[in-house]
């Protein structure tokens, strides 16, 4: 399965989610880390592998932006975990139904 990906300030990430907030579309995306762990044993990483995630938006210009706003952020960070919580993410439903135990 191909994932999504969506770069954004020099940085290349997975879309995670995409879902409508008080008529805007939000997408939450997190940072494809697969060159930084390339070749490396994930089951046996010692490093701390750090990664970005963020909610962005395309603004009227039709450029994107990251949401800043400390309360709208919590506020979609809940939402986003409800999503989690109740399947509604079909992203990554369709993530997570590709997996083999």
């Amino acid at each position: 399965m191909m994932v999504e990906k969506f770069e954004f300030a020099g940085t290349e990430y997975i879309v995670i989610d995409k879902f409508e907030y008080q008529g805007t579309e939000y997408m939450y995306v997190f940072e494809d880390i697969s060159k930084k762990i390339k070749g490396k044993d994930i089951n046996s990483l010692q490093e701390n592998i750090n990664a970005k995630a963020d909610f962005v938006f395309k603004c009227e210009d039709g450029m994107f932006e990251n949401v800043v706003d400390d309360e709208l952020y919590k506020k979609l960070i809940s939402l986003e975990n409800k999503r989690n919580m109740t399947g509604k993410n079909e992203i990554l439903e369709r993530y997570f139904g590709n997996i083999e135990a």
